[in-house]
């Protein structure tokens, strides 16, 4: 079984097996009290399904946050019902946490202890006091030098224990790398990282007191080229990871004047992104870097705002993005295949609305 998509039929799966764990005494829909009982045949949040399915969670702890997320949706809240389920108590965060990073498609780090400390070291004054203290708050730390497939060019490698998460992404973006690429890594060894590197500072910001931190240390080369940037390509076309990616293709879009882009799975399941210009529909690139999943997933969840899957359904919402200092809207459709439950079975179509 794949790690980052559901099978055909995992959502009745799980909610029958869920059902038998209820006592017979109990009707499924009337844990909880929220105004929207809770039921596990209602279950379509992805990394709900895998952590049950992986029995990670208990149905009381779900059972639980369905209360709770209920409440807050109706108070206007857009997080996902997994993010409500993660701050449980006697829940597994770290296991939940991974699985959400699957089913997104990022990778969990294999992080070397001594070589990550090594690279802190040496991007100790690479960045700036604030830019540190955002990774300590967000847990997102360097753990190694790798090269971009795209470019054959050094990039530095981070780790963080929710990839998914936007603000992780737009702090990386802040950086100004040329490249980099995003893992998963469970919280404990990042804080562990950290706490190595600053020990009383992991707690008492600001922390650019240690002298064995900013001492000079001459940085190793492959960091050194990791940091240089390449200015002959638009920084936005050269991040590698899944939100950079539908980032870039934002930009793509704009600039090569598209009205629309569409995007689909091809026979060898690599995206095909094909962009309508002036009537036609022109290949731009294939995409095989990463699960298309994981791209659906991130559009359903932090885009159009929709945590229930259902293939029969078209959704779609206009967004806006500031792109070379233009603020830009955008309509984005994901058009069901109404053969197959398949989660990337359909296209999802970005129309380029305007600008001002």
């Amino acid at each position: 079984m794949s790690e980052d998509c559901i099978p055909p039929g995992m959502v009745q799966r799980v909610g029958d097996e869920a059902s038998k764990a209820i006592q017979p005494s109990q009707d499924p829909r009337e844990i909880g009290t929220s105004q929207e009982k809770f039921s596990p045949h209602d279950l379509r949040d992805r990394v709900v399904i895998m952590s049950i399915f992986y029995e990670i969670v208990k149905l009381d702890h779900v059972a639980k946050a369905w209360q709770r997320w209920t409440e807050m949706k109706h108070k206007g809240s857009s997080d996902s019902f997994w993010r409500m389920l993660v701050r449980e108590r006697d829940v597994d965060r770290d296991a939940i946490y991974e699985v959400a990073a699957q089913i997104y498609g990022f990778e969990v780090a294999e992080i070397n202890r001594l070589r990550a400390l090594a690279l802190i070291r040496d991007l100790a004054e690479t960045f700036s006091q604030e830019q540190w203290q955002q990774m300590i708050q967000l847990l997102v730390v360097p753990i190694g030098v790798g090269e971009d497939p795209r470019t054959g060019h050094a990039r530095l490698i981070f780790a963080t224990h929710d990839p998914t998460r936007p603000e992780v992404a737009r702090l990386l973006q802040s950086f100004s790398l040329d490249s980099f690429e995003l893992r998963y890594s469970a919280p404990s060894v990042i804080t562990e990282l950290f706490a190595e590197i600053f020990p009383p500072q992991i707690q008492n910001l600001p922390f650019m007191q240690d002298e064995e931190l900013v001492e000079e240390v001459p940085m190793l080369p492959e960091v050194e080229a990791a940091l240089i940037k390449d200015e002959s390509k638009p920084a936005e076309l050269n991040h590698n990871s899944l939100v950079d990616w539908f980032e870039s293709v934002l930009v793509a879009t704009y600039r090569d004047g598209a009205t629309e882009t569409h995007i689909f799975l091809n026979d060898q399941r690599e995206l095909e992104i094909h962009f309508n210009v002036d009537g036609q529909l022109q290949l731009w690139r294939k995409e095989a870097t990463f699960h298309p999943e994981g791209l659906l997933a991130y559009i359903m969840d932090e885009i159009i705002k929709v945590h229930d899957f259902d293939p029969g359904v078209i959704m779609e919402v206009t967004f806006q993005r500031w792109i070379e200092r233009n603020l830009t809207r955008f309509h984005i459709m994901i058009l069901p295949n109404v053969d197959t439950d398949e989660l990337m079975s359909g296209t999802v179509i970005i129309r380029l609305l305007g600008h001002r």
